[in-house]
């Protein structure tokens, strides 16, 4: 079981490195909502530490507020 939650953190890890590589290029909503996927088990994790440690765990659930932030935006340029 150990070994599977480091695969499972790695590969996480190095999603969200690519993810927030093309979050930073691209801007849009559907990027944070792959870099929040990216980022929710190292949240999760996270979020079960002590209270400073949880504040950090909250990443994942920022992108996804900014992705909801960002898709409205959209909808209402297409809307004008």
């Amino acid at each position: 079981m150990g070994i599977l939650l480091a695969i499972i953190f790695g590969i996480s890890i190095l999603l969200s490195v690519f993810a927030l590589f093309y979050v930073t290029i691209a801007r849009s909503w559907q990027s944070f909502i792959v870099l929040g996927l990216a980022t929710l088990p190292v949240s999760f994790y996270l979020l079960s530490g002590e209270m400073p440690v949880q504040a950090a765990g909250l990443i994942s659930a920022g992108c996804f507020i900014v992705s909801g932030f960002l898709f409205i935006q959209n909808k209402q340029k297409k809307l004008v």
